[in-house]
C-alpha cells in the first residue's frame, strides 16, 4: 500500500504514520514488516526546478533560508536552484513550504486550512523564535491554565517566564481526565519559583459534591497561591486578537512545548457549510484545550507586563531581582 498526500498541518493519520516512519529512518532502524516506510522527495532533488533568470532577487529573509538549509540540514543550493525557489514562492506564498518542502517536517510546519495562528507562527519560525529556551532560576515562572470540563477533556497548561520584554514559554503539560491534585504534584516536582497562575472564568464556579467548592478553592485548599481568575470574554475574536498581537513577544522551548506548539498550529475556525465559509467560532478538536490555555496569556498580557509584586522578588527596570 501507498500513501501519497500533502501535509495538511501536525494532526491525522498521514502525519501520525509519516512522523513513526520518519523517527525509525533518522534512528537507523530496519522498517518492520507491516509498517511504513518513509519515501520523501524535496524540490531541490528536482534538477528542472532552476532559474536563471538575472532579474529574480533573492532577498535577505530568502538568504537567511538557504543559510539555515545548510547550516542544520546539510542542503547546498546553487544561485539557479534559489531563485527558483524565491520566484515560486512569490506565487504559493504560505503555501510554499507544504507544496515544495525542503525536508520532511517542514510540510507539516505548513499550518493547515483555517488555522487561526497561522500568520502568528510562521512570523515565530521565520524570526527564531521555537529554539531551545532556557529556564531563569533567577526569575518566577507564571502558569496559564483552561480546564477540561467533562470527562475525555484534557486540562491544559503553559510555563512562562517574562525577561525584559520578552515572554518565554518554557514548558507545556496537559493530561486527560487527571483531577486537579494531580497538576499541583505535577508542580511541586518543579524547581520553580512561582509568580502567578492565571486559570479561565470557569475557576469560580462551583463543582458538584457534599461540600461544593470551585476550582480556585480547590487549587487553594493544594496549597497554590497568587491565583487570577481571568475574565470571562464576551467576544472570542476580539481575544485571540489580543493574543495574536501578543505573541509577536513570545519565544517557546522546541522541546518542552512540543505538544502545545502542535496545538497553536492546529487550532482552526470551524467550517460553515450552509456558507461554504469559515465561521467565526473555534473549532473544539484536540487543540481547544492547549490553544484555550494560551488564550489566558493573551488576555492577561497587561497585567503579566506590570505585575503586582510580592514574595521575595519585586520588579526592577523590567527584571526581576531577589
Amino acid at each position: 500500500t501507498f500513501v501519497e498526500s500533502t501535509a495538511e498541518g501536525q494532526e491525522g493519520y498521514f502525519y501520525d504514520y509519516s512522523m513513526d516512519a520518519l523517527q525509525r529512518q533518522q534512528e537507523g532502524l530496519k522498517t518492520p514488516k507491516g509498517q511504513w516506510k518513509m519515501h520523501f522527495f524535496p524540490w531541490w532533488g528536482k534538477g528542472a526546478y532552476s532559474n536563471d533568470d538575472p532579474l529574480v532577487t533573492i532577498d535577505a529573509e530568502s538568504e537567511k533560508y538557504f543559510a539555515d538549509l545548510e547550516r542544520d540540514r546539510g542542503v547546498r543550493l546553487t544561485d539557479s536552484q534559489k531563485r527558483w525557489y524565491v520566484s515560486k514562492a512569490m506565487t504559493q506564498g504560505e503555501d510554499m513550504k507544504r507544496e515544495y518542502p525542503s525536508y520532511p517536517e517542514e510540510a507539516f510546519e505548513q499550518a493547515i486550512k483555517g488555522a487561526i495562528y497561522a500568520k502568528q507562527m510562521a512570523y515565530l519560525r521565520t524570526n527564531n523564535r521555537i529554539v531551545n529556551v532556557p529556564w531563569e532560576p533567577g526569575l518566577p515562572v507564571n502558569t496559564f491554565w483552561d480546564f477540561g470540563l467533562s470527562v475525555g477533556n484534557s486540562t491544559a497548561v503553559w510555563f512562562h517566564q517574562r525577561l525584559y520584554q520578552e515572554n518565554r514559554f518554557i514548558r507545556f503539560y496537559q493530561k486527560t481526565d487527571e483531577g486537579l491534585d494531580h497538576f499541583v504534584q505535577y508542580m511541586n516536582k518543579l524547581p520553580y519559583v512561582w509568580g502567578t497562575h492565571y486559570v479561565p472564568h470557569d475557576a469560580d464556579l462551583r463543582m458538584q459534591g457534599e461540600q461544593p467548592e470551585t476550582r480556585k478553592q480547590i487549587l487553594e485548599r493544594l496549597g497554590m497561591r497568587n491565583i487570577v481568575v481571568v475574565q470571562r470574554t464576551h467576544d472570542v475574536t476580539v481575544a485571540i486578537e489580543t493574543t495574536r498581537q501578543q505573541m509577536a513577544t513570545c519565544w517557546f522551548d522546541k522541546t518542552e512545548c512540543a505538544d502545545g506548539i502542535r496545538m497553536l498550529d492546529s487550532y482552526r475556525w470551524k467550517w460553515d457549510e450552509k456558507r461554504g465559509a469559515y465561521s467565526r467560532d473555534p473549532l473544539h478538536n484536540h487543540a481547544s484545550n492547549g490553544a484555550d490555555a494560551f488564550r489566558q496569556f493573551g488576555q492577561s498580557h497587561m497585567a503579566i507586563a506590570n505585575p503586582v509584586t510580592g514574595g521575595k522578588f519585586r520588579r526592577h527596570r523590567w527584571s526581576w531581582r531577589a
